[in-house]
């Protein structure tokens, strides 16, 4: 399915989480709040954080939107560029982030990641993607410009089989998310 060209755009980490635990016998996950790290550091504390009455417990990144909005990371809008801070060891960039961006699709993108049609599999330096520009204060884009591998020609293929309707298949050029 084709999509339009949307608009990327940097979400700000705000350096604060959400928590949430699924207690055994509950049908959903309890949000208990947004955290500091030293407020969650006391909240893994609490008897309900233990996996003996919990099911699950975790706790999520917010970021903040243009518009100011708090969101965590799968509730991010097409478009949304952040930093996946807890990718930093996996994925070590010079400038400090790993970014991730939010396809029109809604699947989330690891830009600094390896691509799944990777030619150089055993090479760390290499990047799949070459990113330029800085998202927290420009347009980004994305192409193979630099020390690459031979996968594709810097394109997005996420979602799906091709022609299915979650099916995305395009670029992250001059800012935008495009087709095709």
């Amino acid at each position: 399915m084709p999509y339009g060209p949307v608009k990327a755009f940097w979400v700000e980490p705000t350096g604060k989480f959400r928590a949430h635990v699924k207690l055994k016998g509950e049908a959903e996950p309890k949000n208990l709040g947004d955290f500091d790290s030293e407020a969650l550091a006391e909240l893994a504390t609490q008897p309900y954080w233990d996996r003996d009455e919990a099911d699950h417990s975790g706790r999520a990144p917010l970021y903040r939107l243009p518009d100011g909005t708090l969101k965590v990371s799968n509730e991010l809008p097409p478009g949304a560029l952040y930093d996946a801070s807890y990718l930093h060891d996996i994925y070590p960039m010079p400038d400090g982030i790993c970014l991730v961006g939010v396809c029109p699709n809604g699947h989330h993108w690891i830009v600094d990641s390896r691509a799944s049609n990777c030619t150089m599999p055993d090479d760390n330096v290499h990047r799949c993607w070459i990113r330029h520009g800085d998202p927290r204060t420009g347009p980004v884009h994305v192409d193979k410009e630099g020390h690459s591998c031979k996968a594709g020609a810097g394109s997005i293929m996420c979602g799906g089989d091709p022609g299915s309707e979650k099916h995305y298949h395009g670029h992250l050029h001059n800012g935008e998310f495009t087709a095709g």
